[in-house]
């Protein structure tokens, strides 16, 4: 009961702390804005619009956060539709996980607080909203999962293919890893269910089959992706030292400034490991006699995976950044082990109630410092487009040394549409809008 309260204290702090600024500034956001403003330009149409960018016809996985924007967007403002989006992915986030963690760890709720660190990534506050919000999708799979089991009829295979679909159109690689984690869990429940090979054989493969079928309908439109789509070209993998240190450091969880924030997302990963060993120390062993733990031991595979393609792939094979990416999943993926295998406790209450306060001192530090002022510049550049008519053509001109505010030239276009000659996504090829010479 007390975990409950504080899961909801913390939730409603967090939607409340964000939603007292008006914009969430990030590099690509306002991208994301302009061109959901252009999508809906188009779909009215716009014929000046239409001049120059059209609607990707393609099937591409990046359309999930550019539809709601675009839905939204009919109803209200820019500044509030993606306002809506943002608190809408992290109450997503901190939901998904908690009925995760009750499904598979329903002894001790507390797990379910682990979640809100994890949720502010660096990626995220780069823009990556379709990539952020996949989790929400591989998390409530995988409690489906949890909840079912075996029992699972065609309501369950349904729901499987809606969000193999939902999470396809957020992001192709937590799509890929959400098939991968519910294959090794169907098997890994088949076998050590108390029935002969055989009829262990045949029940694994009939599931197996229709997972399949529910996650076909996203592997068709994946498979085409891949090969209609040109990336970028691979180089060498990072140095196993520079991610080592990644990994201490806490990489995926600083956003604004290295050394300040480094002294806390450090401290993240270090009570993340203390819990571990903790889980491992309580007799919870890797393969326990304890039932919980023999049900959901499975999912150290998705973290182990991510661990080895961080080493392993270049950052800049696929769309770039992969580094990034693959950082982000291991400590998400590590976080639903760690919650599926946590014990209540003195020590562990007081371990996580210490990451709680360390992540409010990060969001707090954040909104207060960097994101409130970028904020007041989000606002200043959507006010210029008053003195701009609307379909005309802008050529913005970037003085600013500031990393964060790459595409900022965006925001005066996200409420009218305008030609703005900085469109990153337009150009690409595997975003909604497009200019057609990709």
């Amino acid at each position: 009961m007390a975990s409950s309260a504080l899961f909801y204290g913390l939730l409603l702090l967090n939607l409340v702390w964000i939603g007292s600024i008006r914009f969430f500034p990030s590099m690509d956001g306002p991208a994301h804005l302009h061109n959901a403003c252009l999508l809906r330009a188009m779909l009215s149409g716009n014929a000046e619009i239409l001049r120059y960018f059209q609607i990707n016809s393609f099937v591409i996985p990046n359309w999930l956060s550019h539809a709601l924007l675009v839905g939204i967007g009919y109803l209200a403002p820019a500044w509030l539709a993606e306002k809506i989006l943002i608190l809408g992915y992290i109450a997503g986030m901190a939901l998904s996980f908690r009925f995760l963690v009750r499904q598979a760890n329903p002894q001790h709720p507390v797990a379910a607080l682990l979640v809100f660190p994890m949720i502010y990534t660096f990626l995220f506050h780069l823009g990556f909203y379709n990539f952020s919000l996949a989790f929400i999708g591989y998390f409530v799979a995988l409690a489906l999962f949890f909840k079912q089991g075996a029992k699972g009829g065609w309501a369950y295979h349904l729901a499987l293919l809606i969000l193999f679909l939902l999470t396809y159109y957020a992001n192709i690689l937590i799509f890929a890893f959400l098939g991968f984690t519910l294959g090794v869990a169907i098997l890994f429940q088949s076998c050590s269910r108390p029935i002969q090979w055989k009829e262990q054989t045949l029940l694994a493969a009939k599931r197996l089959l229709l997972l399949f079928l529910a996650a076909l309908p996203g592997l068709i439109l994946a498979l085409l992706f891949y090969t209609r789509t040109a990336f970028f070209s691979s180089g060498q993998p990072p140095q196993a030292a520079n991610l080592l240190k990644l990994l201490n450091d806490g990489r995926p969880f600083i956003v604004f400034s290295y050394i300040p924030e480094e002294g806390i997302t450090s401290q993240y990963v270090h009570i993340l490991l203390v819990l571990l060993v903790c889980s491992f120390l309580r007799g919870n062993q890797f393969f326990g006699k304890e039932g919980n733990n023999k049900k959901t031991v499975f999912l150290f595979l998705p973290a182990a995976l991510a661990l080895i393609l961080l080493f392993v792939v270049p950052d800049s094979s696929g769309a770039g950044m992969m580094t990034d990416r693959f950082g982000v999943m291991v400590f998400l993926f590590g976080t639903v082990w760690l919650a599926s295998r946590l014990q209540s406790g003195r020590l562990t209450s007081t371990l996580v109630l210490i990451l709680l306060l360390l992540h409010l001192g990060l969001l707090i530090r954040h909104v207060n410092g960097p994101m409130r002022s970028l904020n007041n510049q989000a606002c200043q550049l959507v006010g210029i487009s008053d003195s701009i008519a609307p379909n005309s053509t802008v050529l913005p001109v970037n003085l600013s040394d500031n990393w964060l505010q790459t595409h900022f030239s965006n925001y005066i276009g996200i409420d009218k549409p305008l030609i703005i000659l900085e469109n990153y996504e337009a150009s690409v090829g595997w975003f909604p809008v497009s200019t057609g010479q990709s």
